[in-house]
């Protein structure tokens, strides 16, 4: 009984070893973890933030339009972009 629960626990203790060791990004695990792929490339972190990437988009887009004195108009702000 005590040597089945000692070979759970290495057992265990390899799994958690190669979750930590493994550099893929743990959303899509196609390529290594670096930031770049994260804000920009991650097909499937993309399919979960759509709405608010738009959002602070479209308040970005909004700013820096008043800040240069451009007109805004509603058509502006309907403008959905498109990927």
């Amino acid at each position: 009984m005590m040597m089945m629960i000692i070979i759970i626990i290495i057992i265990i203790i390899i799994i958690i070893i190669i979750i930590i060791m493994n550099p893929r990004y743990r959303i899509c695990a196609k390529v290594e973890e670096s930031i770049t792929h994260i804000i920009s490339g991650c097909l499937e972190l993309a399919k979960t933030v759509p709405l608010g990437h738009n959002k602070s988009m479209a308040y970005i887009h909004w700013n820096i339009c008043r800040s240069y004195k451009l007109e805004i108009t509603e058509e502006s702000n309907r403008h959905q972009p498109t990927i």
